[in-house]
């Protein structure tokens, strides 16, 4: 989750945060696993410090109803990390090699450089090796000095947009995920600046489908402004829903809107979500 991004946008064509619509059991259509596929590119909004999509996405590429179909999983990681993710992958390299890049030590964290990022590449390794047609790739601005710092702000956001639609071009998985937080999944969401959120480009040239990461209840891993710290960072819970899970007809998965709301085509639910810390910890911390 990116709350640092909030005060420095807008709503096209409104001021205000549209709210999704109000969800109930008539209302939301569950995508089974074997057709999540029909709706790909499938952009994930999630809460960056949980654990929840990448195991949710495990599962699928584990699944034994796909074992012929390629997978592209798209992740929110700066972009210079994908050799060394590869080679992780390829058995090649060790993982103490993969987290030396310093986006894993940088003195303020945000939930991208969690311990579940690391598991999930692990996990992707194994499925590989079991024959699984995997790929993971990092789309974010990368951090090895060859772009400016300046463009860690809002520019950073057309950095983002121009690799995902890159790769999207130049491949043709069956189903491509773009995992990425909350506010840069929203497909009406406009930065102050008049830059438009990833999903807000991506929709413009790709037919993508946006979908919002929802929780029952658990706790998330995040660095929030504080008064006196310079970072308050650590578990955060959110805030239980317990009616929450009655919309939810089948239980933890995809679903969609009947009618999309102006940011969302519809929800990933999980009855609960875990917290990852970072798999080095900062001074910050």
């Amino acid at each position: 989750m990116c709350v640092c991004y909030e005060q420095h946008s807008r709503q096209r064509g409104s001021t205000a945060d549209a709210a999704l619509p109000p969800a109930s059991s008539s209302q939301l259509i569950y995508v089974p696993p074997n057709k999540i596929k029909d709706h790909s590119p499938l952009i994930i909004g999630e809460t960056h410090g949980t654990q929840e999509v990448l195991l949710f996405l495990t599962k699928l590429i584990k699944s034994e109803h796909r074992p012929a179909e390629s997978t592209a999983v798209l992740l929110e990681l700066p972009a210079d990390l994908n050799p060394l993710i590869e080679l992780y992958l390829k058995g090649e390299s060790a993982q103490d090699a993969l987290v030396r890049h310093p986006f894993w030590h940088r003195k303020v964290q945000d939930g991208r450089s969690s311990q579940a990022i690391v598991d999930f590449l692990e996990s992707v390794k194994v499925a590989r090796d079991n024959g699984a047609v995997v790929e993971v790739y990092g789309y974010d601005r990368k951090r090895d000095g060859s772009q400016r710092p300046s463009q860690q702000g809002l520019e950073r956001e057309n950095i983002m947009v121009n690799n995902v639609s890159a790769y999207l071009k130049a491949n043709k998985a069956d189903t491509t995920f773009i995992v990425t937080g909350r506010v840069h999944a929203k497909k009406n969401f406009v930065y102050v600046g008049d830059i438009p959120s990833l999903a807000n480009q991506l929709s413009d040239v790709h037919r993508v489908t946006s979908v919002n990461m929802v929780a029952n209840k658990g706790s998330y891993w995040a660095c929030f402004a504080h008064p006196v710290k310079t970072f308050d960072c650590g578990v955060k819970e959110i805030q239980t829903k317990s009616e929450l899970a009655a919309q939810y007809l089948q239980g933890e998965g995809v679903y969609l809107f009947p009618k999309a709301s102006s940011d969302f085509d519809g929800e990933l639910y999980f009855e609960r979500v875990q917290f990852s810390p970072p798999v080095i910890t900062s001074q910050q911390q």
